[in-house]
């Protein structure tokens, strides 16, 4: 074989391999174009345009749920922020207490005969008051003296100063001291006052003293009483409450759900008794 066509020979044989790769390549990028691919794991098309949204809104569109904002205890916002589309933060709890909710005592030298046996509803009303007006307990001397006016107030512009309803209690609390858009809310669930809590309201409720597991009340308990609730505990389903029929002890005291929730009841006038069919609560918004 001469040297010119052992060149060609080899030339041809160069070009039939460039040839066969080339459709090899061509055969696997058809594949890959066709190939559809696999979804992410947040259920989102591969569109870069999409990923310029905020995730909250990306989830929400490709979950259509609301996304959770942890809070620690204590630290929420009580203006939950919004995303783009303007959909609401759900803001969800374990275990929440209110901060800087002040304890007071129905009995402020811890006497704990008239009038100060009864000032439940005046001290949980106090409580509500002195923490919208962001103060605390004041000296006992002081607090007495508070008691003493509220109690001046109700006796002339109420059917009576003890044993009063939560429509009346409320209306210390509008009336007197200008909180104006107090209400009570009627057959109340343990979730609804769950939920005041959450927007950061302190709720106030009446009941059955003698049905409440209160190791500081003088037996019997108190045949009606009100105490404040200022946090929750869902894990030990308890919730947290600022107890003002005592001395100090009442400060954080726990009842669990059932318990507070099944004593839980409005003052009957005609009956001269709470009715715990009456799920009643006294909240400021």
């Amino acid at each position: 074989m001469t040297p010119l066509r052992s060149w060609r020979g080899r030339i041809a044989i160069g070009v039939l391999l460039g040839i066969a790769a080339a459709l090899v390549w061509l055969r696997r990028e058809a594949s890959i174009a066709t190939t559809p691919a696999a979804p992410s794991e947040s259920g989102i098309t591969n569109d870069e345009s999409r990923w310029a949204l905020p995730p909250a809104v990306i989830s929400s569109e490709a979950e259509k749920s609301r996304p959770v904002v942890p809070r620690d205890i204590g630290t929420r916002s009580l203006d939950p922020a919004r995303d783009d589309a303007d959909r609401q933060f759900v803001i969800r709890h374990s275990s929440f207490v209110i901060p800087n909710v002040p304890f007071v005592s129905q009995a402020p030298f811890r006497i704990w005969d008239l009038p100060y046996k009864e000032f439940c509803e005046e001290a949980s009303v106090f409580t509500i008051h002195l923490w919208k007006q962001g103060k605390r307990t004041p000296p006992a001397d002081e607090l007495d003296r508070s008691l003493k006016d509220i109690q001046e107030w109700e006796t002339a512009n109420l059917r009576t100063w003890e044993d009063t309803t939560a429509e009346e209690t409320a209306r210390v609390l509008r009336e007197k001291f200008g909180h104006v858009s107090t209400k009570v809310v009627r057959n109340v669930t343990i979730k609804q006052i769950k939920a005041e809590l959450d927007a950061g309201r302190p709720v106030i409720v009446p009941a059955a003293g003698r049905e409440l597991s209160s190791p500081y009340y003088r037996p019997p308990g108190p045949l009606y009483h009100m105490l404040v609730i200022i946090g929750y505990d869902d894990a030990a389903r308890e919730f947290i409450t600022n107890d003002v029929g005592t001395n100090t002890k009442g400060a954080g005291f726990r009842f669990t759900y059932d318990d507070l929730y099944g004593a839980i009841g409005d003052w009957d006038i005609a009956r001269g008794a709470p009715d715990t069919l009456q799920k009643v609560m006294i909240v400021l918004e």
